[in-house]
């Protein structure tokens, strides 16, 4: 318990001096909680790709998938039509 209890009339100093315990380690939790959060979106832009830089190879991926789906759709249809 802390030495800061605080007497009351009811005597519930020692229930007060727990919830400021507590007080006190919820709030370094949160600290804590806010530095870690800090440090992960510094590693996250440093390691993951933006929107911007991802568009050329986007566009790149989908126009590959389109001509080949053109051509194995455009292969179906000549067999069909034979």
């Amino acid at each position: 318990m802390t030495s800061g209890a605080r007497p009351t009339p009811d005597g519930n100093g020692r229930l007060l001096a727990r919830i400021d315990e507590r007080t006190a380690s919820i709030l370094r939790e949160v600290a804590q909680l806010r530095a870690d959060l800090a440090a992960h979106k510094t590693e996250s832009r440093a390691t993951y790709v933006t929107r911007v830089e991802f568009r050329p190879i986007r566009g790149l991926i989908y126009g590959l998938v389109g001509l080949t789906l053109t051509s194995v759709g455009g292969g179906v249809l000549a067999l069909v039509l034979r």
